[in-house]
């Protein structure tokens, strides 16, 4: 009997370690997609992972950064949209392709909500965002989640 050598939880990390190095082309680069959307899968998959959470949320924290966002945003947006809109969506999506399309969607257009809203209370002036990148951004994340996070 053939036995895997390859250790599942580094093979985990892939994709992780992929989007530390994509994140600052992404800022260099506005065609590149900053991929949020794959990132919240990433999390929701293995939220029950400590250390994998850890380095993914070491990782949106960079993207905050670069990105000019509040820092930290992008956690606490993915701790309240993981607990209060993916549960609905999942109970009324009538597939499970829409539902990656849904989660996808909500996740852009509730981080650009929360964005304005955030820097709205905290003061400081909201970012100029191309609506075209943005569109393009949901769309991109839209196919490579429907290709990879299927359920």
């Amino acid at each position: 009997m053939r036995r895997n050598i390859v250790d599942k939880k580094s093979v985990n990390y892939i994709p992780l370690i992929f989007l530390f190095f994509y994140l600052p082309l992404c800022s260099i680069y506005p065609m590149l997609s900053p991929l949020l959307a794959i990132s919240f899968f990433l999390f929701e998959e293995n939220k029950d992972e400590y250390s994998y959470v850890l380095f993914l949320f070491l990782i949106l924290f960079f993207f905050d950064i670069g990105f000019g966002f509040t820092p930290f945003s992008s956690i606490i947006f993915f701790l309240i949209i993981n607990s209060i809109v993916i549960p609905y969506i999942i109970k009324i999506s009538p597939s499970s392709k829409i539902t990656v399309i849904l989660k996808t969607v909500s996740v852009y257009v509730g981080y650009l909500i929360f964005s304005f809203l955030l820097n709205f209370l905290l003061g400081v002036d909201f970012l100029d965002i191309n609506i075209t990148y943005f569109i393009y951004y949901m769309i991109f994340d839209s196919i490579i989640s429907l290709v990879y996070f299927n359920e």
